[in-house]
């Protein structure tokens, strides 16, 4: 970075005569009106304003460029290891005046560290989601915290980068960075920082205020749905409310799916009914089971301890799939077949659990997936089955052994 800022000064001082100060670690652009800064404020003993100079009203194009640069690049630092400094700030241009009052815009930077799959999947709602005409940072993190180091946020951005023809390229300094390259004229902010943007706002309460409009709405229960984040209950409930309550929300579609979120997070006392509720509205176990909503609202049902209604919901949703080894073959139906197969009956459980594992290819091959480690946890909590302590062995190896396996959920609830 220090051997970058150098050059670009020394570019600098060859094509105007002009005089950065640099300090605190800091590239400050000078003007006769005082100092424009990248980042904090300069304390008043380093100001003289009578030995300063700045971008002036006849510097070139290529100077303006130079200064967005060295300010962009003083801005954008991060070690993408985890922290979450940036998570509670917006990440909309910031704009800044050179002495002839032209703007100068400084590029973005997100932080997605806990953010979700599904949280990503709102964010990338549009087709030109990235199109941008100013340069994009995105922090995903390198996956240090994944099952198998898996960067799962970062892999997901560049599948659709790639999937969508936007030029992109992964940070050589940190490789948990991902910078979006301009690639339209005129779009200062796109529609994904549009929407972080609006998550950051909902990050900061005002619920109800927000849920006044439909893309508020989609906000709270992006929100809602993502379980790093807090007050999901509250973000929900705001948008239930907006619709008059949960009977009138479960006629709308973003009704039945803010009502969907909230029947999946645990210990609600109301779960079991806004599920029940949204199921009804599309009449009965067996047409919700025909419908995507529906669906979703029926395995989310199977999965709160309740045993004759877990399997009477699951069986239904398995059925619909074409039975057992059809269901192991479709991602919603492993999810049921897993659900079944933690309902205490060690004979069901052992066989459902043995084929989803055999799907999956084998105990070895169902460690690298998420559902095949939930499948593995499941199967070695059954008492007195054949390979139960390989299967758990084999969760831990995948989180990266002991002592890592006991940071996650999932990793504790295997050693255990």
């Amino acid at each position: 970075m220090i051997k970058d800022l150098e050059n670009s000064w020394q570019k600098l001082k060859k094509s105007v005569n002009k005089k950065a100060v640099l300090t605190m670690g800091l590239i400050l652009i000078c003007s006769s009106a005082g100092i424009i800064r990248a980042n904090a404020q300069l304390p008043d003993e380093f100001v003289n304003q009578n030995d300063v100079c700045g971008l002036s009203a006849e510097s070139s194009m290529s100077e303006k460029v130079l200064y967005n640069n060295i300010i962009s690049n003083e801005g954008s630092k991060s070690d993408g290891a985890g922290t979450d400094n940036n998570s509670s700030k917006e990440a909309s241009t910031s704009k800044y005046k050179s002495s002839n009052g032209s703007e100068v815009i400084k590029e973005p930077e997100l932080n997605l560290h806990t953010y979700t799959l599904d949280t990503l999947d709102y964010l990338l709602k549009e087709k030109d989601s990235l199109r941008s005409s100013v340069r994009i940072t995105i922090i995903t993190g390198k996956g240090l915290h994944s099952v198998d180091n898996n960067p799962l946020i970062k892999n997901k951005l560049i599948e659709y980068c790639k999937s969508n023809e936007v030029p992109f390229h992964v940070d050589s300094s940190n490789t948990g960075r991902i910078i979006i390259d301009p690639s339209v004229e005129g779009v200062q902010e796109c529609s994904f920082v549009k929407r972080y943007n609006l998550l950051q706002k909902v990050s900061q309460g005002n619920y109800d205020l927000i849920a006044q409009s439909d893309l508020g709405c989609e906000a709270l229960i992006a929100w809602g749905k993502n379980p790093n984040f807090p007050n999901q209950e509250e973000a929900l409930n705001a948008v239930i409310n907006k619709l008059g309550d949960i009977e009138k929300a479960a006629e709308d579609k973003q009704g039945r799916e803010a009502l969907i979120a909230l029947g999946k997070i645990p210990n609600l006392p109301n779960q079991k009914k806004a599920l029940n509720t949204v199921i009804n509205k599309l009449g009965g176990i067996e047409k919700a089971a025909e419908d995507e909503q529906g669906w979703e609202a029926l395995i989310a049902l199977g999965k709160i301890p309740n045993p004759k209604k877990q399997q009477e919901v699951l069986d239904i949703v398995i059925e619909k799939l074409g039975g057992i080894e059809k269901a192991a073959e479709d991602k919603q139906g492993r999810e049921a077949l897993i659900a079944v197969g933690k309902i205490p009956n060690p004979k069901k459980q052992q066989e459902i659990l043995d084929i989803v594992i055999k799907s999956l290819g084998g105990i070895k091959k169902a460690a690298e997936d998420e559902q095949g480690l939930e499948a593995l946890i499941a199967w070695g909590k059954i008492p007195n089955v054949p390979k139960q302590e390989d299967a758990l062995n084999a969760v831990i190896t995948a989180l990266g052994g002991i002592k890592k396996a006991a940071q996650s959920e999932l990793g504790r609830d295997a050693l255990l």
